[in-house]
């Protein structure tokens, strides 16, 4: 339990660190984040960051899953409000399963790819796009759980 726990705090600290927690590196002269990923870079303060340690050191309970995803593609689509209806939707970020659009059945998914963590989660999970400055920002990943 004890070396899960560091083991934990120490995924915890790398993800800080590689989220731009300490990242006053990351702002150019004029005070805006650099384009790309880096871009939406936070730095967290310290009851964040404690609570983010916090939460990975804690124990997983019987039923709980866990899985880190990158943004896969976007599309106008949501495949539970407007199913079959491609381009109805307002713009969404899709993680996951690489096939995901509005047409998607449990067969189509189950044939597809995935960019997640661990690579047997073949579900999509989407969110609606954030923009800034009227351009599309994609995360630089996501983690689901429940």
């Amino acid at each position: 339990m004890l070396i899960r726990r560091a083991l934990a705090s120490a995924a915890a600290l790398l993800f800080l660190a590689t989220a731009g927690c300490a990242s006053g590196a990351d702002v150019r002269g004029d005070g805006h984040a650099p384009v790309g990923h880096r871009a939406h870079a936070y730095t967290y303060s310290k009851a964040q960051a404690a609570a983010i340690v916090a939460q990975a050191a804690a124990p997983l309970r019987g039923s709980e899953f866990r899985a880190d995803c990158f943004s896969s593609h976007r599309r106008g689509d949501d495949p539970i409000v407007f199913p079959g209806q491609a381009g109805r939707s307002h713009i969404h970020e899709f993680y996951g399963n690489r096939t995901a659009n509005a047409s998607s059945t449990l067969q189509s998914l189950s044939a597809g790819t995935t960019n997640c963590t661990p690579a047997t989660d073949l579900s999509s999970y989407w969110t609606p796009t954030l923009y800034q400055n009227g351009v599309p920002v994609a995360p630089e990943r996501v983690t689901v759980y429940l």
